[in-house]
Order: C-alpha cells, then sequence, then structure tokens
C-alpha cells in the first residue's frame, strides 16, 4: 500500500509542460519534475525535434544540483529511455548527453 502511495505521489509529482509555439511534429515538449509538495522544481526533461541529421528529436533532462548522483537522477536515466521508446513514436531518437556527448552532437551536421 505504501509503494503505491508513492508511486502516485510521483506521478502527481510530475508536471508536462504545454509546448513553446503552434503545437506539432516541429514543437518542443517537456515537463518538470516537482517535490510532493509540488513546491520545489527537482527537474525537467525536455523533447525537441532534431537539429541535427540522422535523427528525429533529441532528448535531455536534468536534475537540481543536490540531486546529482541520488536515486532520483538514476531514476531518470531509467525512466525517460523507456517512455520515450515506447509512449513516443520517434524512430530514431538521441538522448543528448547520453548516446553522444553534447560536443559530438554539436559537430554534426545540421538538418535542413
Amino acid at each position: 500500500m505504501a509503494d503505491r502511495a508513492k508511486s502516485s505521489a510521483r506521478r502527481r509529482a510530475w508536471r508536462p509542460r504545454p509546448p513553446c509555439g503552434p503545437c506539432g511534429p516541429r514543437s518542443r515538449r517537456g515537463g518538470a519534475l516537482f517535490d510532493d509538495a509540488g513546491t520545489a522544481l527537482l527537474g525537467c526533461v525536455y523533447i525537441d525535434p532534431a537539429r541535427k541529421v540522422g535523427f528525429d528529436a533529441e532528448i535531455s533532462w536534468w536534475v537540481v544540483d543536490d540531486r546529482v548522483g541520488t536515486a532520483l537522477e538514476h531514476a531518470l536515466d531509467a525512466l525517460v529511455p523507456r517512455w520515450i521508446t515506447y509512449e513516443w513514436p520517434f524512430e530514431r531518437p538521441c538522448f543528448v548527453g547520453r548516446d553522444l556527448s553534447w560536443q559530438e552532437w554539436l559537430a554534426l551536421p545540421d538538418a535542413a
């Protein structure tokens, strides 16, 4: 029962953001992760149209400095790729900073 309550609190703490700009396949999506009280920002996830050749989306996420290396960061590192794979229609997402370093990503040719 306690696990179910914790899971429910985690779902409530996740707040998807509306897209930036016009809604559609080329607009940014994202969400913010808050503490259980909904008052402290703990991290964010960004889903953007790919700006580089060879990918159809660029996915990135972060946690606040005091959560780096914690179970929260490790949970996001496991959850986000699974969530994107099973819930989003991308064929070639790039998990920037994970699949490729930021330097490698920036060195790729820009998409047309």
